[in-house]
């Protein structure tokens, strides 16, 4: 196994010629990239989350798989990104940090050109969310994403899996490792590069989830993805060849 480090992340080459990514995310997961490192290097049998990850033998084939757009900054920010991505059929829209009043405008704006995914990140009240959620019914979102606990009415996705309400558990497996297959599964990104970004859309197929789009958007906001090839996006589809073919190996 050969390993590459660089800034915020490290790669591993793994037998066949497939790759995997660490890429601890500050603020969330348990290890440190330098702890992540010393195990890589002296494997464990309790492997942290990243590393379990990058490590996982996953298939290399080509596989397409729906994604979700990911809409965030300032309100213009937010209708530029929806322009650019207007081909897509869902989008993920982070509102956190605006008011319910600014959230509720901009969605009542984009709700009848995508299928929206509210994520208030568990960053509004119980009334900051019930004044967003009196200018919908539960049918103008695919759901809210980590609202306060409370029973708006609305579907709720969460990635705390005793989160009393969800529908849907949203899992970042670079930070909680490898997940259970179950039906409302909605694997996510945590800022990897290309790399773990097109893992975890073969972590998808491989556990043979329901094609439920992605939350994956963030390859978009990427300064360098590590690929000689870019991932291929059409109409909110992602391709991703047999081989991966990244710049460093």
């Amino acid at each position: 196994m050969k390993i590459y480090r660089y800034p915020g992340r490290l790669f591993v080459e793994l037998a066949g010629g497939s790759f995997g990514e660490v890429a601890p995310l500050l603020g969330r997961s348990q290890e440190t990239l330098d702890e992540a490192e010393q195990q890589l290097r002296n494997l464990k049998d309790a492997l942290f989350p990243s590393v379990t990850f990058a490590l996982t033998p996953l298939p290399q084939e080509e596989i397409v798989w729906p994604t979700a757009a990911l809409l965030l900054g300032t309100p213009a920010e937010i209708f530029g990104q929806a322009k650019k991505f207007a081909d897509f059929k869902v989008a993920k829209v982070k509102v956190g940090h605006l008011s319910p009043l600014e959230a509720a405008a901009i969605a009542r704006d984009l709700k009848d050109h995508f299928c929206l995914r509210i994520d208030i990140n568990s960053q509004w009240d119980l009334h900051q969310t019930q004044t967003f959620c009196s200018h919908f019914t539960p049918a103008d979102f695919e759901y809210l994403e980590d609202p306060p606990i409370g029973n708006f009415g609305f579907p709720i996705a969460s990635d705390d899996i005793s989160h009393p309400h969800a529908t849907f558990t949203v899992w970042k497996p670079t930070v909680r490792g490898i997940p259970p297959s179950q039906p409302n599964l909605i694997l996510s990104s945590a800022w990897e590069s290309g790399v773990g970004i097109a893992n975890i859309i073969r972590l998808a197929h491989f556990l043979n989830l329901p094609q439920h789009p992605l939350g994956i958007g963030t390859y978009h906001y990427l300064d360098d993805d590590f690929l000689k090839e870019p991932l291929v996006f059409s109409q909110g589809n992602v391709t991703i060849p047999a081989n991966l073919r990244p710049r460093f190996a």
